[in-house]
């Protein structure tokens, strides 16, 4: 566990709160999925459950 205190706004306060409620998370929850894709991308892997992986299609079950 981390502890961090950030410098933000009255508005950024309001914009981060919401897109919690949009992705149905705690704001802990969405920052803590921000800093691990961040550091997934740096690191050049994928972070562990970090929410924005593309979803593939799939593959198709037909007999030849």
């Amino acid at each position: 566990m981390y502890h961090v205190s950030l410098d933000l706004t009255a508005n950024e306060v309001t914009d981060l709160r919401m897109a919690a409620l949009k992705k149905q998370t705690t704001v802990k929850g969405f920052v803590t999925d921000l800093v691990r894709v961040s550091l997934g991308r740096q690191s050049g892997k994928p972070a562990a459950g970090g929410g924005s992986r593309e979803r593939l299609p799939a593959k198709s079950k037909t007999k030849k």
